[in-house]
C-alpha cells in the first residue's frame, strides 16, 4: 500500500492521480490532497510546502519517495510499471529528474494549455506558499 501527497489544486495532478487511482484501487493506494485545509501535514512530520513542490509517497515500509522515484511507484501500484520502467534506466536519471522538476514547476500552466477540468473540488489557481507576512499573522 502506498500513500501519495499531491497537489489537489493542480488539475493536471489531480487528473493523473484520480485516473492512476481508479487502476491502483484502495487496497493499493491511499491519495491526500496536500493543498486540502483541513490536511494536517505535522501529523506526519512534513511542511505542507514541501509536500506541494514535489509528489511524496509514503511506502508501506517506512520510507518516503519523491518526485520520479515517486511516479514510479504509483505507476507500478496501478499496474502500469511496464510503462514507467524506463524511470529506471540509471544512465537517464538525470534527465527523468530534470524533466519532472520541469512539470512540476510549471504544472499550472501545464494544465491550462492542455484545458484539464479539474475533478473534483480542487481549483484552478496556482497554490502559494505562505509569505513572511501571512505566517507572522498566524
Amino acid at each position: 500500500m502506498l500513500t501519495a501527497y499531491y497537489d489537489g489544486s493542480c488539475p493536471l495532478c489531480s487528473h493523473s492521480m484520480a485516473a492512476l487511482y481508479r487502476r491502483a484501487g484502495p487496497t493499493r493506494l491511499t491519495l491526500i490532497d496536500a493543498a486540502d485545509a483541513t490536511f494536517e501535514p505535522a501529523s506526519i512530520g512534513q511542511h505542507r510546502e514541501h509536500l506541494m513542490e514535489t509528489l511524496h509517497v509514503y511506502t508501506d515500509d517506512a520510507q518516503w519517495l519523491t518526485g520520479v522515484d515517486a511516479v514510479h511507484a504509483v505507476f507500478c501500484s496501478a499496474g502500469l510499471g511496464w510503462l514507467a520502467w524506463p524511470l529506471r534506466i540509471k544512465p537517464l536519471r538525470a534527465l527523468w529528474m530534470a524533466g519532472y522538476a520541469c512539470v512540476a514547476n510549471n504544472r499550472y500552466r501545464i494544465s491550462s494549455k492542455l484545458h484539464i477540468d479539474c475533478p473534483g473540488s480542487c481549483s484552478v489557481r496556482k497554490w502559494e506558499r505562505p509569505t513572511e507576512s501571512s505566517t507572522e499573522r498566524e
